[in-house]
Protein backbone atom coordinates (compact mmCIF):
# COMPACT_ATOMS: atom_id res chain seq x y z
CA UNK A 1 0.00 0.00 0.00
CA UNK A 2 1.54 3.35 -1.21
CA UNK A 3 1.75 6.34 0.64
CA UNK A 4 -1.27 8.06 -0.88
CA UNK A 5 -3.57 4.94 -0.21
CA UNK A 6 -2.73 4.86 3.19
CA UNK A 7 -3.33 9.03 3.23
CA UNK A 8 -6.29 7.95 2.15
CA UNK A 9 -7.17 5.20 4.58
CA UNK A 10 -6.37 7.57 7.38
CA UNK A 11 -9.09 10.33 5.37
CA UNK A 12 -11.60 7.45 5.99
CA UNK A 13 -11.31 6.40 9.18
CA UNK A 14 -11.32 10.13 10.28
CA UNK A 15 -14.77 10.55 8.78
CA UNK A 16 -15.94 7.39 10.27
CA UNK A 17 -15.47 8.82 13.94
CA UNK A 18 -16.58 12.13 12.74
CA UNK A 19 -19.78 10.62 12.47
CA UNK A 20 -19.71 8.27 15.43
CA UNK A 21 -19.10 11.12 17.39
CA UNK A 22 -21.90 13.38 15.27
CA UNK A 23 -24.52 10.38 16.15
CA UNK A 24 -23.34 9.85 19.86
CA UNK A 25 -24.01 14.04 20.67
CA UNK A 26 -27.28 13.91 18.61
CA UNK A 27 -28.43 10.28 20.92
CA UNK A 28 -27.44 12.13 24.01
CA UNK A 29 -29.19 15.20 23.08
CA UNK A 30 -32.68 13.20 22.49
CA UNK A 31 -32.30 11.78 26.10
CA UNK A 32 -31.47 15.05 27.65
CA UNK A 33 -35.02 16.28 25.65
CA UNK A 34 -37.04 13.42 26.64
CA UNK A 35 -38.68 14.96 29.00
CA UNK A 36 -39.41 18.08 27.32
CA UNK A 37 -43.02 18.29 25.81
CA UNK A 38 -45.49 21.55 24.93
CA UNK A 39 -49.18 20.60 23.58
CA UNK A 40 -51.00 21.61 20.94
CA UNK A 41 -54.94 21.44 21.02
CA UNK A 42 -55.51 19.16 17.89
CA UNK A 43 -58.56 16.91 17.97
CA UNK A 44 -57.04 13.55 16.85
CA UNK A 45 -59.91 10.61 16.06
CA UNK A 46 -59.42 7.45 16.78
CA UNK A 47 -55.66 7.68 18.44
CA UNK A 48 -54.27 5.63 21.40
CA UNK A 49 -52.32 6.14 24.46
CA UNK A 50 -51.08 2.98 24.11
CA UNK A 51 -49.56 4.24 20.55
CA UNK A 52 -46.99 6.38 21.69
CA UNK A 53 -48.21 8.89 19.29
CA UNK A 54 -50.94 11.11 21.50
CA UNK A 55 -51.12 11.61 25.01
CA UNK A 56 -54.17 13.17 26.41
CA UNK A 57 -53.89 15.86 29.32
CA UNK A 58 -56.80 15.70 32.27
CA UNK A 59 -57.01 18.96 34.28
CA UNK A 60 -56.64 19.04 38.06
CA UNK A 61 -60.32 18.64 39.25
CA UNK A 62 -59.87 21.60 41.88
CA UNK A 63 -58.80 23.65 38.98
CA UNK A 64 -62.28 23.90 36.47
CA UNK A 65 -61.04 25.72 33.53
CA UNK A 66 -64.07 27.33 32.07
CA UNK A 67 -64.32 27.73 28.42
CA UNK A 68 -64.27 31.21 26.71
CA UNK A 69 -67.58 32.84 25.41
CA UNK A 70 -68.26 31.18 22.26
CA UNK A 71 -65.59 28.71 21.40
CA UNK A 72 -66.69 25.19 21.10
CA UNK A 73 -64.07 22.67 22.18
CA UNK A 74 -64.66 18.68 22.24
CA UNK A 75 -63.78 17.22 25.16
CA UNK A 76 -61.82 14.62 23.30
CA UNK A 77 -59.26 16.76 22.85
CA UNK A 78 -55.57 15.21 22.51
CA UNK A 79 -52.52 17.15 22.73
CA UNK A 80 -49.23 16.35 20.30
CA UNK A 81 -46.25 16.62 22.10
CA UNK A 82 -43.04 19.35 21.12
CA UNK A 83 -39.73 20.16 22.04
CA UNK A 84 -40.35 22.84 24.42
CA UNK A 85 -39.72 22.42 28.47
CA UNK A 86 -42.73 20.78 30.28
CA UNK A 87 -42.86 23.84 32.52
CA UNK A 88 -43.96 26.64 29.78
CA UNK A 89 -46.05 23.72 28.15
CA UNK A 90 -49.78 23.68 27.63
CA UNK A 91 -51.23 27.01 29.62
CA UNK A 92 -54.28 26.23 31.62
CA UNK A 93 -56.50 28.77 29.11
CA UNK A 94 -55.74 25.67 26.84
CA UNK A 95 -56.82 22.63 29.33
CA UNK A 96 -59.88 20.62 27.70
CA UNK A 97 -63.02 22.19 29.15
CA UNK A 98 -64.23 19.40 30.88
CA UNK A 99 -65.62 20.29 34.58
CA UNK A 100 -67.60 23.19 34.05
CA UNK A 101 -69.25 22.36 30.88
CA UNK A 102 -71.38 18.94 31.10
CA UNK A 103 -69.89 17.08 27.07
CA UNK A 104 -72.81 14.93 25.79
CA UNK A 105 -71.47 12.22 22.67
CA UNK A 106 -73.25 11.53 19.63
CA UNK A 107 -73.47 8.57 17.80
CA UNK A 108 -70.56 9.24 15.92
CA UNK A 109 -68.06 8.93 18.80
CA UNK A 110 -67.40 12.68 19.30
CA UNK A 111 -68.24 14.35 22.64
CA UNK A 112 -69.60 17.80 22.01
CA UNK A 113 -69.78 20.30 24.99
CA UNK A 114 -73.21 21.83 25.96
CA UNK A 115 -71.86 25.30 26.32
CA UNK A 116 -74.77 27.70 25.18
CA UNK A 117 -72.40 28.68 22.39
CA UNK A 118 -72.55 25.56 20.93
CA UNK A 119 -76.03 24.80 20.61
CA UNK A 120 -76.20 26.28 16.88
CA UNK A 121 -73.46 24.35 15.53
CA UNK A 122 -73.64 20.99 17.43
CA UNK A 123 -75.88 19.93 14.44
CA UNK A 124 -72.91 20.05 12.69
CA UNK A 125 -70.61 17.50 11.70
CA UNK A 126 -67.64 17.41 13.44
CA UNK A 127 -64.52 19.38 11.59
CA UNK A 128 -61.37 16.58 10.95
CA UNK A 129 -57.77 17.52 10.51
CA UNK A 130 -56.16 17.05 7.08
CA UNK A 131 -53.64 14.30 7.09
CA UNK A 132 -51.11 16.76 5.62
CA UNK A 133 -51.71 19.32 9.10
CA UNK A 134 -50.43 16.77 11.23
CA UNK A 135 -47.52 15.36 8.84
CA UNK A 136 -45.78 18.40 8.03
CA UNK A 137 -42.30 18.73 8.85
CA UNK A 138 -42.81 21.14 11.60
CA UNK A 139 -45.29 18.87 13.09
CA UNK A 140 -43.05 16.05 14.06
CA UNK A 141 -40.88 16.16 17.30
CA UNK A 142 -37.66 15.34 16.15
CA UNK A 143 -36.57 15.14 19.68
CA UNK A 144 -38.13 11.21 19.73
CA UNK A 145 -38.01 8.17 17.04
CA UNK A 146 -41.36 7.37 17.57
CA UNK A 147 -43.20 10.42 18.29
CA UNK A 148 -44.89 10.44 15.22
CA UNK A 149 -48.91 10.57 14.30
CA UNK A 150 -49.81 7.05 13.25
CA UNK A 151 -52.31 7.74 9.68
CA UNK A 152 -54.44 6.14 7.44
CA UNK A 153 -53.28 4.68 4.12
CA UNK A 154 -54.87 6.44 0.77
CA UNK A 155 -54.04 6.22 -2.72
CA UNK A 156 -52.07 9.78 -3.71
CA UNK A 157 -50.87 11.00 -6.72
CA UNK A 158 -47.75 13.13 -7.10
CA UNK A 159 -47.03 12.62 -3.24
CA UNK A 160 -44.31 14.65 -1.56
CA UNK A 161 -41.48 13.41 -0.27
CA UNK A 162 -39.47 9.62 -1.37
CA UNK A 163 -39.65 6.68 0.49
CA UNK A 164 -36.52 5.44 -1.36
CA UNK A 165 -34.15 8.85 -1.48
CA UNK A 166 -30.96 8.96 -3.45
CA UNK A 167 -27.93 8.62 -2.38
CA UNK A 168 -25.99 11.49 -1.24
CA UNK A 169 -22.40 10.16 -1.81
CA UNK A 170 -23.94 8.14 -4.88
CA UNK A 171 -22.20 9.74 -7.92
CA UNK A 172 -24.69 8.06 -10.03
CA UNK A 173 -27.67 8.90 -8.67
CA UNK A 174 -30.62 11.53 -10.15
CA UNK A 175 -30.14 14.96 -9.42
CA UNK A 176 -28.94 17.84 -9.92
CA UNK A 177 -25.26 18.54 -9.25
CA UNK A 178 -21.93 20.47 -9.36
CA UNK A 179 -18.69 19.81 -8.16
CA UNK A 180 -15.42 21.66 -9.15
CA UNK A 181 -12.92 18.61 -8.41
CA UNK A 182 -9.28 18.38 -9.04
CA UNK A 183 -8.03 15.18 -10.88
CA UNK A 184 -4.35 14.03 -10.20
CA UNK A 185 -3.97 13.04 -13.86
CA UNK A 186 -7.15 15.39 -15.65
CA UNK A 187 -6.47 18.43 -13.81
CA UNK A 188 -9.64 20.93 -13.19
CA UNK A 189 -12.91 19.07 -14.26
CA UNK A 190 -16.49 19.92 -13.77
CA UNK A 191 -18.77 16.80 -12.73
CA UNK A 192 -22.29 18.26 -13.43
CA UNK A 193 -25.58 16.10 -13.42
CA UNK A 194 -28.61 17.30 -14.64
CA UNK A 195 -31.58 15.95 -13.86
CA UNK A 196 -34.30 14.50 -10.89
CA UNK A 197 -36.67 12.29 -9.20
CA UNK A 198 -40.11 12.51 -7.84
CA UNK A 199 -42.89 10.77 -6.80
CA UNK A 200 -45.56 9.52 -9.04
CA UNK A 201 -48.12 7.46 -7.22
CA UNK A 202 -48.29 6.43 -3.45
CA UNK A 203 -50.19 3.71 -1.36
CA UNK A 204 -49.57 4.69 1.97
CA UNK A 205 -49.25 7.96 4.18
CA UNK A 206 -48.86 11.54 3.90
CA UNK A 207 -45.57 11.86 6.08
CA UNK A 208 -43.09 13.51 3.57
CA UNK A 209 -40.13 12.98 5.71
CA UNK A 210 -40.24 9.10 6.57
CA UNK A 211 -43.00 8.47 4.63
CA UNK A 212 -44.51 4.58 4.78
CA UNK A 213 -46.49 2.94 2.34
CA UNK A 214 -45.73 1.62 -1.50
CA UNK A 215 -44.60 4.22 -3.80
CA UNK A 216 -43.68 4.68 -7.69
CA UNK A 217 -41.15 7.15 -8.61
CA UNK A 218 -39.38 8.31 -12.22
CA UNK A 219 -36.04 9.52 -12.47
CA UNK A 220 -33.81 10.46 -15.57
CA UNK A 221 -30.60 12.39 -15.47
CA UNK A 222 -27.95 13.36 -17.55
CA UNK A 223 -24.24 12.89 -16.50
CA UNK A 224 -21.78 14.85 -18.00
CA UNK A 225 -18.12 15.84 -17.00
CA UNK A 226 -16.37 19.18 -18.78
CA UNK A 227 -12.68 19.49 -19.00
CA UNK A 228 -12.45 23.06 -17.89
CA UNK A 229 -8.30 23.28 -18.39
CA UNK A 230 -9.66 22.00 -22.33
CA UNK A 231 -11.96 24.97 -22.86
CA UNK A 232 -14.35 23.69 -21.16
CA UNK A 233 -14.89 20.40 -24.01
CA UNK A 234 -17.60 18.02 -22.64
CA UNK A 235 -15.29 14.44 -22.26
CA UNK A 236 -18.55 11.97 -22.06
CA UNK A 237 -22.18 12.13 -20.97
CA UNK A 238 -23.90 9.34 -18.88
CA UNK A 239 -27.33 9.22 -19.26
CA UNK A 240 -29.95 7.36 -16.71
CA UNK A 241 -33.91 6.77 -17.07
CA UNK A 242 -35.43 4.94 -13.91
CA UNK A 243 -38.91 3.73 -12.79
CA UNK A 244 -38.32 2.86 -9.07
CA UNK A 245 -40.89 0.69 -7.26
CA UNK A 246 -40.28 1.21 -3.40
CA UNK A 247 -41.47 0.03 -0.06
CA UNK A 248 -41.09 1.10 3.66
CA UNK A 249 -41.67 2.29 6.65
CA UNK A 250 -39.74 4.41 9.24
CA UNK A 251 -37.05 2.16 9.79
CA UNK A 252 -36.73 0.01 6.58
CA UNK A 253 -37.22 0.24 2.88
CA UNK A 254 -37.04 -1.77 0.04
CA UNK A 255 -36.48 -1.03 -3.66
CA UNK A 256 -37.35 -2.66 -6.83
CA UNK A 257 -36.66 -1.17 -10.07
CA UNK A 258 -35.50 -0.76 -13.82
CA UNK A 259 -32.77 1.18 -15.12
CA UNK A 260 -31.56 2.42 -18.07
CA UNK A 261 -27.96 3.65 -18.66
CA UNK A 262 -26.46 4.54 -21.88
CA UNK A 263 -22.59 6.59 -22.55
CA UNK A 264 -21.40 8.87 -25.01
CA UNK A 265 -18.20 10.14 -25.49
CA UNK A 266 -18.61 13.85 -26.41
CA UNK A 267 -17.16 15.33 -29.67
CA UNK A 268 -15.21 17.86 -28.34
CA UNK A 269 -12.82 15.01 -26.59
CA UNK A 270 -12.68 13.08 -30.11
CA UNK A 271 -11.72 15.96 -31.83
CA UNK A 272 -9.29 17.23 -29.62
CA UNK A 273 -7.77 13.39 -29.01
CA UNK A 274 -7.27 13.13 -32.52
CA UNK A 275 -5.15 16.44 -32.75
CA UNK A 276 -3.04 15.52 -29.96
CA UNK A 277 -2.74 11.42 -31.27
CA UNK A 278 -1.81 11.66 -34.99
CA UNK A 279 -0.88 8.14 -36.54
CA UNK A 280 2.53 7.88 -38.78
CA UNK A 281 0.77 9.48 -41.53
CA UNK A 282 0.24 12.73 -39.63
CA UNK A 283 -3.61 12.01 -39.79
CA UNK A 284 -5.51 11.70 -36.35
CA UNK A 285 -6.40 8.73 -34.22
CA UNK A 286 -10.10 8.16 -32.50
CA UNK A 287 -10.09 7.35 -29.44
CA UNK A 288 -11.63 4.00 -27.92
CA UNK A 289 -15.29 4.53 -27.73
CA UNK A 290 -17.25 0.92 -26.31
CA UNK A 291 -21.23 0.76 -26.52
CA UNK A 292 -21.34 0.49 -23.04
CA UNK A 293 -25.44 0.43 -22.01
CA UNK A 294 -27.09 -1.45 -19.26
CA UNK A 295 -30.92 -2.17 -18.77
CA UNK A 296 -31.15 -3.73 -15.37
CA UNK A 297 -33.14 -4.72 -12.50
CA UNK A 298 -32.40 -3.69 -8.88
CA UNK A 299 -33.22 -4.42 -5.69
CA UNK A 300 -32.21 -2.97 -2.28
CA UNK A 301 -32.80 -2.67 1.25
CA UNK A 302 -32.23 0.16 3.30
CA UNK A 303 -32.34 0.32 7.29
CA UNK A 304 -32.61 3.22 9.65
CA UNK A 305 -31.03 2.26 13.06
CA UNK A 306 -31.24 5.47 14.08
CA UNK A 307 -33.63 7.94 12.24
CA UNK A 308 -30.41 10.10 11.48
CA UNK A 309 -28.29 7.09 9.81
CA UNK A 310 -29.17 5.42 7.11
CA UNK A 311 -27.19 2.34 5.73
CA UNK A 312 -28.15 0.68 2.29
CA UNK A 313 -27.23 -2.07 -0.41
CA UNK A 314 -28.02 -2.54 -3.10
CA UNK A 315 -27.33 -5.60 -6.48
CA UNK A 316 -27.94 -4.75 -9.80
CA UNK A 317 -28.15 -6.95 -12.96
CA UNK A 318 -28.23 -6.29 -16.71
CA UNK A 319 -30.80 -8.11 -18.36
CA UNK A 320 -29.39 -6.19 -21.62
CA UNK A 321 -25.67 -5.33 -21.48
CA UNK A 322 -23.46 -3.71 -24.30
CA UNK A 323 -20.02 -3.90 -25.13
CA UNK A 324 -17.28 -4.80 -22.38
CA UNK A 325 -20.38 -4.61 -20.21
CA UNK A 326 -21.15 -7.27 -17.70
CA UNK A 327 -24.17 -7.88 -15.51
CA UNK A 328 -23.52 -7.19 -12.19
CA UNK A 329 -23.17 -4.17 -9.94
CA UNK A 330 -23.27 -3.66 -6.09
CA UNK A 331 -23.63 -0.50 -3.77
CA UNK A 332 -23.47 -0.29 -0.44
CA UNK A 333 -23.31 3.04 1.63
CA UNK A 334 -23.81 5.27 4.79
CA UNK A 335 -25.14 8.33 5.52
CA UNK A 336 -25.78 11.16 8.35
CA UNK A 337 -28.40 13.17 8.04
CA UNK A 338 -30.21 14.81 10.34
CA UNK A 339 -34.14 15.21 10.39
CA UNK A 340 -35.14 18.34 11.44
CA UNK A 341 -38.28 20.68 11.27
CA UNK A 342 -38.32 22.59 7.92
CA UNK A 343 -37.29 25.83 6.49
CA UNK A 344 -34.63 26.56 9.05
CA UNK A 345 -31.99 28.54 8.59
CA UNK A 346 -29.51 27.21 10.19
CA UNK A 347 -29.31 24.14 8.48
CA UNK A 348 -27.51 20.74 9.95
CA UNK A 349 -23.86 18.98 9.03
CA UNK A 350 -24.24 15.60 6.91
CA UNK A 351 -21.88 12.83 5.95
CA UNK A 352 -22.19 10.31 3.08
CA UNK A 353 -20.40 6.99 2.24
CA UNK A 354 -20.82 5.83 -0.85
CA UNK A 355 -18.91 2.00 -2.43
CA UNK A 356 -19.76 1.43 -6.46
CA UNK A 357 -18.63 -2.32 -7.24
CA UNK A 358 -18.67 -2.89 -11.30
CA UNK A 359 -18.17 -6.82 -12.25
CA UNK A 360 -16.17 -5.38 -15.00
CA UNK A 361 -13.53 -4.90 -12.48
CA UNK A 362 -13.68 -8.06 -10.42
CA UNK A 363 -15.87 -6.10 -8.19
CA UNK A 364 -13.39 -3.44 -7.65
CA UNK A 365 -15.25 -0.17 -8.02
CA UNK A 366 -14.75 3.06 -6.54
CA UNK A 367 -15.95 5.25 -3.41
CA UNK A 368 -17.11 8.57 -2.45
CA UNK A 369 -16.89 10.48 0.75
CA UNK A 370 -19.02 13.77 1.47
CA UNK A 371 -19.27 15.90 4.31
CA UNK A 372 -20.65 19.79 4.36
CA UNK A 373 -23.67 21.27 5.49
CA UNK A 374 -27.64 20.51 4.38
CA UNK A 375 -30.80 22.65 4.07
CA UNK A 376 -34.38 21.03 3.70
CA UNK A 377 -37.92 22.22 2.65
CA UNK A 378 -40.98 21.62 3.63
CA UNK A 379 -41.30 18.74 1.03
CA UNK A 380 -38.33 17.34 2.38
CA UNK A 381 -36.25 18.61 -0.79
CA UNK A 382 -32.68 19.25 0.12
CA UNK A 383 -29.91 21.70 -0.83
CA UNK A 384 -26.63 20.58 0.27
CA UNK A 385 -23.23 22.23 -0.19
CA UNK A 386 -19.95 20.60 0.95
CA UNK A 387 -16.29 18.82 -0.07
CA UNK A 388 -16.40 15.35 -1.83
CA UNK A 389 -13.28 13.06 -2.59
CA UNK A 390 -13.89 10.22 -4.92
CA UNK A 391 -10.73 7.16 -5.68
CA UNK A 392 -11.27 4.41 -7.79
CA UNK A 393 -12.31 3.27 -11.19
CA UNK A 394 -13.55 6.74 -13.45
CA UNK A 395 -17.60 7.22 -12.83
CA UNK A 396 -17.59 7.73 -16.25
CA UNK A 397 -18.70 4.63 -17.40
CA UNK A 398 -16.72 5.25 -21.18
CA UNK A 399 -13.27 5.08 -19.01
CA UNK A 400 -14.52 2.84 -16.43
CA UNK A 401 -11.08 1.21 -16.27
CA UNK A 402 -9.10 4.05 -15.67
CA UNK A 403 -8.74 5.13 -11.83
CA UNK A 404 -9.61 7.94 -10.90
CA UNK A 405 -8.17 10.66 -7.39
CA UNK A 406 -10.19 13.69 -7.27
CA UNK A 407 -11.26 16.45 -4.89
CA UNK A 408 -13.34 19.28 -4.71
CA UNK A 409 -16.61 21.41 -3.42
CA UNK A 410 -20.08 21.18 -4.64
CA UNK A 411 -23.41 21.98 -4.51
CA UNK A 412 -26.83 19.01 -4.93
CA UNK A 413 -30.33 19.30 -5.27
CA UNK A 414 -32.68 16.63 -4.33
CA UNK A 415 -36.20 16.84 -5.39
Amino acid sequence: MNAFQMNTMRGVSGLFCVLIVLVSFEFLEGVSNAGTVVYDRLSVRGQSPAHGTVSPMIPSATEPQPAPSGLAVPADSRQIPRQIPRQDAAPPSLLPYTSQYASSVRSDGFAYPSHPSYSQSASLPPIELEPETLTGAECINYGSWKNQIRQTYEWQMFPDGLIWPAYLAGVKESRFRGVFNRDDQLGWIWDITLGGRTGILRYGNRNSVLPSGMQLDIEGAAMTRLALDKDRDVEATDYRFGLPLTFGNERWQFKFSYYHVSCHLGDEYMLRYMKEHPDENGHGTLPRRINYYRDSLVFGIAFRPHRDVRLYGEVEYAVYAGEMTERFQMQVGAEYTPLYPANRARGVPFLAVNGLFLEELDFGGSVCVQVGWMWRGRRNQAFRIGFEYFYGADDQYEFFDDTNSKCGLGVWYDF
